[in-house]
């Protein structure tokens, strides 16, 4: 009886760890520096690399910095295919940075666009928060998305500094807006900072 109780909780144990969704941890700070000093110095050094021989949070430390330096670069598609794939790796503690930093570079159909909006970033971290409003607003502007542009902007000005700022911005958005009723959201607020 007691063999049997044992071999239960071995197996319930080994179960219970394989399904865990942990999040990794990031490598050390001299790692990190050592991959992006790499990356923006020998453009071959991610051919020569074998990922699969990194630990879980090397890899995705490096895609990480391997998109950033695709971004800062100017190649879009290459970032964005990283980005992508960090968002979807449930383990990657920034997932939802590398989803919003996607916004970016990615080329979203709208209607991917407004999904991602009202699924995966109905909830925003509070650091990333005003980073997903400024994409948000790039993107909803450039698809044409007023309804969405003139949430997101009415949301941006409380990272805004001064009223002068907040004025300039929201008369800004409102002559970019067409459509009366969004107009008219913008010209109440603009009275209240008023």
């Amino acid at each position: 009886m007691k063999n049997a109780l044992y071999w239960f909780l071995v197996g319930a144990s080994l179960i219970f760890i394989s399904c865990s969704t942990s999040r990794t941890y990031p490598p050390s700070p001299k790692k990190i520096n050592y991959y992006r000093k790499k990356i923006t110095d020998n453009p071959s050094f991610a051919q020569n690399l074998n990922l699969n021989r990194l630990e879980e949070n090397e890899r995705q430390a490096f895609t990480y910095l391997q998109a950033k330096n695709f971004e800062n670069v100017g190649n879009a598609e290459a970032a964005c295919d990283r980005y992508k794939y960090l968002a979807e790796d449930k383990s990657f503690p920034n997932a939802q940075l590398a989803l919003i930093k996607s916004l970016k570079v990615c080329d979203y159909l709208t209607l991917n666009v407004v999904l991602l909006w009202n699924t995966s970033l109905k909830k925003i971290e509070p650091a990333f928060n005003k980073l997903f409003l400024k994409n948000s607003i790039d993107v909803a502007l450039k698809k044409g998305q007023f309804k969405y542009y003139v949430e997101f902007s009415l949301a941006y000005i409380n990272y805004l500094d001064t009223k002068e700022q907040k004025e300039k911005y929201l008369l800004k958005v409102r002559k970019r807006v067409f459509n009366n009723e969004y107009q008219y959201r913008t010209k109440e607020l603009l009275k209240k900072v008023n």
